[in-house]
């Protein structure tokens, strides 16, 4: 799974913002929190959960020309 470039850019956000609650004081709102842990949710499971069975899709798809 190749990251794209606007989901790099909302990496970036969800860093920035690790980065200033570690660093820079910053407590941010549940909401905010919580679209963090989804983003990262989103991509581990993009990842690692449906790679296998996409992998099985694939092998299921008959070959062009049989």
């Amino acid at each position: 799974m190749a990251i794209t470039p606007k989901m790099s850019e909302a990496l970036s956000h969800v860093l920035d913002a690790g980065n200033a609650s570690a660093h820079r004081a910053y407590f941010p709102s549940r909401e905010d929190l919580m679209t963090c842990i989804e983003l990262v949710k989103h991509l581990i499971h993009g990842i690692y959960i449906l790679r296998s069975g996409v992998e099985k899709v694939a092998g299921n798809i008959p070959k062009r020309g049989e």
